[in-house]
């Protein structure tokens, strides 16, 4: 809606309407995006880019190398700006919702693309000619290399980043001429035009390149500059000061326009439909109407800026605004819209309800209004308007942020139209930054800790929340206490404490060192990106004390059964008596649980014949199930009565389907938080592990193949390493840990699979040498402490690992 409103009221620039300081040197190369909004160019004497967003008037720049050339190719809703160098390289840039930024790789540099020549190797010929074929069925840049004795022209795949041949057969391609003038894209076809007066034409939507001199009746004509227009090019040359039509094609030119203005060195033309002018500068500028080839002077604009000869070296005409490069700097916009400038804004953020001064300058006599969150064609929220009688008048409004205002920047368009009703802009933004809210804090937030607390809040929701500052006193203090700041901290304490935040995210952190007995009050203030601060937050109180783990309560100092340091023998026993076993029987083992999911698929409805085919000599299981119930009270006290449960992998060999000996490792592992002498769970986690390793019989009531149900009972002895690892006040861990020895009786049943999917079962039992596969339910009762041998006595010192339990799993008979 925008563009279209523009274009119903385009109209031939009638006056300079004002400059945008750029750099120092000549500004030229000046491109567009293709909506019109953007303008981009360089600064010779600099060696930069430059962007311009005519919506806000914003530039950036580009400084990547020794920018030669800029153009823009739109990706989505950005707009991707690529600046030519001068050793060849090809830089990229993206400007998204008025941010620039320059992409990176994988490994942190720039993205950009180096030109080869034909053998693949580097160019470090300067860039001056950059354009983006938008005839292409792909996103293709072409790219002039200005050679000192050859020059060429690259083509680059975007979309993939194949370069040349790879994109055009037989690229890079040779250009016609040598040196470089101007460049521009007109309907399928691409002209560059060289210092020795020849054309370089590519076909866009073929990449066929070929070559025409600029000949006419036996002479040979110079070029300045071309525009496109009307199926040709329209070109200056300052020599005969003249501007001519010219078809490449053809290699003819039309008949001279003399006298348009002095020494023409620069033109353009504008592209709008049902309004075709063009401007040429010289030492003045004149516009022309165009009707095909008749020219009618519409307007001469001065320049904002009287200026020497030739200070207008490149032209960029456009439906709002035409823009010339000038040989000292600056980018002079001419336009038949009034120019709107000088714009400040005071203060620039604050609360709502914050006064505010605008003031700007209107160049001619206009109707002038301003608008809130719109756009520069005058829609939003109306703050105001006006009249200004003369020329370059300056107008101050007075406005007050109120409810149409919106958290974060608030764009402020100030819009002037003169009396042909187009409107000229400016705009300015505000901020509106409310101090965030501060954080609710529990009751519960403060957790205790050996020499410290622990504090925890659900963050706030404001979209510009940056941190908070929490802060800490040993006297008791009130929030209406600090409009700013806080209470002094503890001796050896910096605070207040800054917490990155996230809106919304729940904040946790440590306060520490304190002393322990001693009350502390916390409390907290938000933070937001502009630096204001939210009152303070309610203030929670906390005493630090030790914690422990169930080790303390147990009066468990760790060792072994038979030492007072942690045990090593047993354990490396069980070990290597357990690697021996798994050695020998792991082959079959993992067979075993590779086939067991085919052996409970559907059967297919053949039958197994009766009787094992493969003579039985082991076993596997693995089982998993919860403590019914634990005897140790300190542990329960501290991880919980419930949720204890034990994994365990059992194997070994069967003496015969009525006997088995089985060697078992286990894992059994609980989280919880240390507790205080008065049993409170303070913010310091500890964690209790096992690893089980046993030896034990089993009597089977295996009577005949095929039986469906095994009763069988089980006795063993075990060995039993534990640790505990717990928090404390220094950020490391405190660790007891050793050995128990006891014994173990269970009951429980195994219920055949292979009934369920006999002909499968066989299969498995050929393949494998697995005989049965089986369900087991096992009650299980451990007697482990702290007595000297498995079937001693039992020893009531330290930890008492005894109590029942109720697993289920899978056994593998081979």
């Amino acid at each position: 809606m925008l563009t279209l409103l523009h274009a119903a009221l385009a109209a031939p620039p009638t006056n300079g309407a004002g400059v945008i300081d750029i750099g120092s040197g000549t500004i030229d190369r000046l491109a567009w995006s293709s909506d019109r909004e953007v303008v981009v160019g360089r600064d010779r004497a600099s060696g930069t880019g430059f962007v311009v967003e005519i919506d806000s008037w914003r530039v950036h720049t580009l400084d990547p190398c020794g920018v030669t050339s800029v153009t823009t190719v739109p990706f989505q809703s950005i707009l991707e700006i690529y600046a030519g160098c001068d050793d060849g390289r090809i830089f990229l840039y993206e400007l998204d919702d008025e941010v620039l930024t320059q992409p990176e790789d994988l490994d942190g540099n720039p993205i950009y693309w180096q030109l080869q020549d034909s053998s693949g190797q580097d160019v470090q010929d300067p860039i001056p000619g950059l354009f983006w074929n938008l005839e292409s069925t792909n996103a293709v840049l072409l790219a002039y290399q200005q050679g000192s004795a050859t020059s060429y022209v690259h083509a680059i795949d975007l979309n993939t980043g194949n370069m040349d041949a790879d994109v055009y057969s037989n690229w890079p391609a040779l250009a016609s001429g040598t040196g470089w003038v101007d460049g521009e894209i007109d309907q399928s076809s691409l002209y560059m035009v060289h210092a020795d007066r020849y054309t370089t034409i590519v076909g866009l939507t073929t990449g066929i390149v070929s070559f025409a001199p600029l000949v006419s009746g036996g002479l040979l004509y110079g070029i300045d500059d071309i525009t496109p227009g009307n199926g040709r090019l329209w070109v200056t040359d300052t020599d005969l000061d003249a501007v001519f039509s010219y078809q490449p094609l053809q290699g003819t030119f039309g008949t001279p326009f003399l006298g348009m203005v002095s020494a023409p060195q620069t033109l353009a033309r504008s592209s709008t439909t049902g309004d075709e002018w063009m401007i040429v500068a010289g030492d003045t500028t004149a516009v022309y109407g165009m009707t095909g080839a008749t020219f009618t002077n519409v307007a001469t604009p001065s320049w904002t800026d009287p200026a020497p000869l030739y200070q207008v070296v490149d032209l960029l005409a456009g439906p709002d605004y035409t823009f010339g490069g000038t040989t000292t700097g600056e980018l002079q916009v001419f336009s038949a819209r009034p120019w709107v400038d000088e714009v400040s804004i005071a203060p620039g953020t604050g609360e709502p309800g914050t006064p505010i001064t605008l003031s700007f300058r209107v160049s001619e006599p206009a109707d002038w209004s301003v608008w809130l969150n719109g756009d520069r064609t005058g829609t939003g929220a109306s703050l105001g308007v006006g009249t200004t009688t003369t020329d370059d008048q300056v107008v101050t409004v007075q406005l007050q942020a109120n409810d149409n205002w919106l958290e974060g920047e608030n764009l402020i368009y100030v819009v002037a139209a003169g009396d042909n009703l187009i409107k000229g802009h400016a705009r300015a933004s505000f901020t509106i930054d409310t101090p965030p809210e501060p954080p609710v804090l529990a009751e519960s937030a403060l957790g205790f800790a050996s020499g410290g607390l622990t504090l925890s809040f659900d963050g706030i929701e404001d979209a510009d929340l940056d941190h908070y500052l929490v802060y800490v006193s040993e006297t008791a203090f009130a929030p209406e206490d600090y409009a700013t700041g806080g209470p002094t901290p503890p001796e050896g304490l910096d605070a207040p404490i800054t917490v990155d935040a996230e809106p919304g995210a729940r904040t946790t952190l440590t306060i520490s060192p304190l002393t322990n007995g001693v009350t502390y009050y916390v409390a907290v203030r938000s933070v937001d990106s502009g630096g204001q601060e939210s009152s303070m937050s309610n203030v929670v109180s906390g005493v630090p004390e030790d914690a422990y783990g169930a080790s303390h309560f147990a009066g468990e100092t760790g060792g072994g059964p038979c030492a007072t340091g942690p045990s090593g023998g047993p354990l490396a026993l069980g070990l290597a008596l357990l690697g021996v076993v798994a050695r020998r029987s792991r082959g079959a083992a993992l067979l075993g649980l590779l086939g067991s999911a085919s052996a409970l698929a559907a059967d297919d409805g053949e039958r197994r014949s009766t009787g094992d085919m493969t003579k039985q000599s082991g076993d596997f299981e693995i089982r998993y199930g919860p403590f019914l119930k634990l005897d140790d009270t300190a542990i329960t006290d501290v991880y919980g009565k419930t949720g204890h449960e034990m994994l365990q992998v059992e194997f070994g060999p069967q003496i015969t389907r009525l006997f088995e000996i089985d060697f078992e490792v286990g894992f059994y592992q609980e989280l919880a938080y240390a507790q205080s002498t008065g049993g409170t769970a303070s913010s310091q986690r500890t964690m209790l592990t096992w690893y089980p390793l046993g030896l034990s019989g089993s009597a089977r009531l295996h009577l005949v193949d095929e039986q469906m149900f095994v009763p069988f009972a089980r006795l063993g002895m075990d060995y039993v390493y534990f640790a505990e690892l717990t928090d404390n006040a220094s950020g490391g861990k405190d660790k007891v840990s050793g050995s128990k020895l006891g014994n173990h009786y269970a009951l429980g049943a195994s219920l055949l699979l292979d009934i369920f999917a006999p002909a499968r079962a066989s299969l498995l039992e050929a393949q494998t040498g697995i005989n049965d596969t089986y369900l087991t339910v096992e009650w299980r009762r451990q007697n482990i402490d702290a007595r000297k041998a498995p079937w001693a006595s039992a020893v009531d010192d330290g930890f008492d690992l005894s109590g029942s339990m109720l697993t289920m799993g899978l056994k593998l008979d081979y």
